[in-house]
């Protein structure tokens, strides 16, 4: 038995199957060792200081169909005595950790918040409200309130103002902007369904073993995304034969990860590897 996980790049040449020679051997040495470090901490607890042979964690890289470009890799299950979290599918642990290090970017979630206090005024303004919506306004309003987003509640808000064309749209500077943001609040709303089952043992995670851990894979990340660079403009973590996305990123992203605003341009020849 295995686990099948992707990271796939999308847009510019990898759309045709193509990467930066350089800047896939970057990506791949940096998903190996993120992939090692998470795998290493499910089955012992510890976060490695370095991955080395020694860790006893076999990755395949499986051969990739033209398409996008996807890096695919199979990961045996393996249960460890010792690890609470051995029982965990290395799928899961990988999407917590993912979903731990990315939130909502700071300029989006001032946009969905103007949006929402938009919104806010104008259902407010509609004569009839059914009990359903006068508790929706009422969670609105203390989102509105508290300055915080709720990732459900402003996708539902966001689909809606797109399906009336509501002049709340407006907060957001275009239609390309507006569905990247809802992806984004989509995918972490997936994450959250899919990590629900297993939150009785995640949230036995000690709060210092976890801070390490992201902190050692918030580097590995950013090496993950250099085809960021010239190559790609996306990268997506996937999981299973159907490439299911659990997470995709972009360069703000993973500069918010990393807490930069800037990054050094990668100096490399002109070769291309192809699908």
């Amino acid at each position: 038995m295995a686990e099948l996980l992707s990271l796939v790049f999308n847009g510019r040449q990898a759309s045709d199957g193509q990467l930066h020679f350089y800047e896939y051997g970057r990506a791949t040495y940096g998903y190996a060792r993120f992939i090692s470090t998470i795998e290493t901490f499910r089955r012992t607890g510890r976060v490695p200081q370095r991955i080395v042979g020694a860790a006893k964690v076999e990755l395949i890289i499986k051969a990739a169909e033209r398409g996008s470009f996807p890096i695919d890799i199979i990961a045996p299950i393996a249960t460890v005595a010792g690890s609470e979290l051995a029982s965990l599918p290395l799928k899961i642990l990988t999407e917590y950790v993912l979903h731990y290090v990315q939130r909502i970017l700071p300029s989006d979630e001032a946009k969905i918040l103007r949006a929402t206090k938009l919104q806010l005024e104008i259902e407010k303004q509609r004569t009839a409200q059914s009990g359903k919506e006068t508790k929706r306004i009422e969670a609105i309003e203390r989102m509105v309130k508290d300055q915080n987003v709720n990732t459900r509640l402003a996708l539902d808000m966001m689909n809606e103002m797109s399906q009336r064309d509501s002049r709340a749209l407006n907060a957001f500077d275009n239609v390309d902007e507006v569905e990247r943001i809802k992806s984004t609040l989509k995918l972490s709303d997936e994450r959250q369904k899919s990590l629900e089952e297993y939150m009785p043992t995640l949230s036995k995670i000690d709060s210092d073993k976890m801070l390490k851990l992201t902190s050692k894979v918030r580097p590995q990340i950013a090496e993950m995304a250099i085809p960021l660079k010239k190559s790609a403009n996306s990268m997506e973590f996937a999981f299973g034969d159907d490439r299911k996305v659990t997470t995709r990123l972009q360069e703000a992203d993973v500069y918010d990860i990393n807490g930069v605003t800037a990054h050094p341009p990668v100096k490399s020849s002109a070769v291309w590897v192809c699908l």
